[in-house]
């Protein structure tokens, strides 16, 4: 029978989301290529691209069938899990394949015709579950369901509950524990979870080569990465950048400290600009992304720019994509732009394209930092432009999920979900 782990990967052979790609490399380990699945007439096809255009391009090009696709593998997904289903009816793993299909065909809450749900079969599995890699797996599955159902401070309740409960945690566990801290607002804990997630010498940078450096570069990259996801403390996401400055020219030969270097700071510095402000993108070196492009165009106060870039892009994503086939922390850093440069109403429409396709958001919002960082920060903007609006059930709505999910939040974040909590109770 499969294990948690060879269903998730079964999962991603499968291709069962819109936002994943096959990943390959050539002759050289560095050399990384990136494909969203299409098909070609009945067949699952990939068409390869170097990372470094996946990321540098205006737009990023999604095959028109990708979806058709996703579909279809879906499909077969669901007949697997059922079959593995009815030879081990008890398995906790086979119940959360089950509980995972059921997610993805929008079977999130109990009926009243009692037909299954995913947060039912989920929750037997979690009833099932012995091993500590499983039960901290499943609950993160169990905040993923209780944030696409609105039940916010039940999310919050079972991710504080399974990081206290998980003194030392492996690295598989680590790395999802580190995506639950930054989704309930402990930058302090996700920081130090990410980096004891993975104790490798390894990333990959944006513009999508692996870069291979010292491991206290790679662990203050890290760290910096948490931080700046939920944009708090300042403090913290400069000294990072400082450090990392410095632990390259220590740690790094002459000729590869500037690579380095920008490689390590380019993902953490545009995550952060709306903390620390648009001229952090200044500082971002090498070919910049369609990201640090918006981004430095608003340091420029080039608003024409941002705001034609941003048009074009939603152009193109209304060809090929679904509510919650975006990436976050993305459309997060998007809204915030459109708000930067003063077209309020666009960045509502851009946050909306997330916020209001919650039930259809992709699994890693509870296994990557960036996205689950992202998630309440989306949300706190939004609320803060239905207020400019006038808009106080929309600003109500956004601020009580943002005072929910951040209730029990570090010190830093305090007033933020102070501000929210007045909005949430506001008449």
């Amino acid at each position: 029978a499969f294990r948690g782990e060879a269903f998730e990967r079964l999962r991603q052979v499968l291709f069962a989301e819109a936002l994943t790609l096959r990943w390959g490399h050539g002759a050289s380990r560095d050399s990384v290529f990136g494909a969203f699945p299409s098909l070609a007439a009945d067949t699952l096809a990939f068409v390869p691209r170097t990372t470094a255009e996946l990321a540098l391009a205006r737009v990023v090009p999604r095959p028109s069938s990708t979806i058709a696709a996703v579909e279809r593998n879906r499909e077969t997904l669901a007949r697997i899990v059922a079959s593995w289903v009815e030879a081990f009816p008890e398995s906790p793993d086979a119940l959360a394949a089950h509980a995972s299909v059921l997610e993805l065909k929008g079977e999130l809450r109990p009926t009243a015709t009692g037909t299954p749900s995913a947060l039912m079969v989920l929750h037997r599995a979690r009833r099932r579950a012995k091993d500590g890699e499983t039960r901290v797996r499943l609950a993160a599955h169990e905040v993923r369901l209780r944030i696409k159902v609105g039940e916010y401070a039940t999310a919050r309740a079972i991710a504080d509950s399974i990081i206290t409960n998980t003194p030392n945690p492996s690295p598989a566990q680590a790395s999802v524990l580190a995506a639950l801290a930054a989704l309930t607002g402990h930058p302090h804990r996700a920081a130090a979870l990410m980096m004891a997630a993975s104790p490798v010498d390894s990333f990959f940078a944006p513009r999508g080569q692996l870069v291979t450096s010292a491991v206290p570069i790679t662990a203050a990259t890290r760290a910096m990465i948490a931080y700046a996801s939920v944009g708090a403390p300042a403090d913290s996401i400069l000294a990072l950048e400082r450090r990392i400055e410095h632990l390259t020219t220590i740690w790094e030969p002459p000729a590869r400290r500037r690579q380095v270097r920008d490689d390590a700071l380019a993902l953490p510095l545009n995550l952060s600009v709306p903390a620390i402000g648009p001229r952090a993108a200044l500082r971002i070196g090498g070919p910049p992304t369609s990201l640090t492009r918006l981004q430095v165009a608003v340091a420029r106060g080039d608003t024409s720019t941002t705001r034609a870039e941003l048009r074009d892009l939603a152009r193109y994503r209304q060809t090929v994509y679904r509510g919650g086939d975006h990436s976050i922390e993305n459309i997060y850093l998007e809204g915030w732009i459109l708000a930067a440069v003063g077209d309020s109403a666009a960045a509502m429409a851009r946050l909306d394209l997330s916020l209001e396709a919650l039930p259809t958001l992709g699994s890693r919002v509870v296994t990557f930092v960036p996205w689950a960082g992202a998630l309440p920060r989306m949300m706190a903007l939004r609320a803060d432009l239905a207020v400019a609006a006038d808009d106080l059930p929309t600003a109500r709505r956004w601020a009580s999920a943002v005072a929910q999910l951040w209730g029990g939040a570090d010190p830093e974040l305090l007033p933020v979900v102070r501000r929210m909590q007045t909005i949430a109770s506001s008449r």
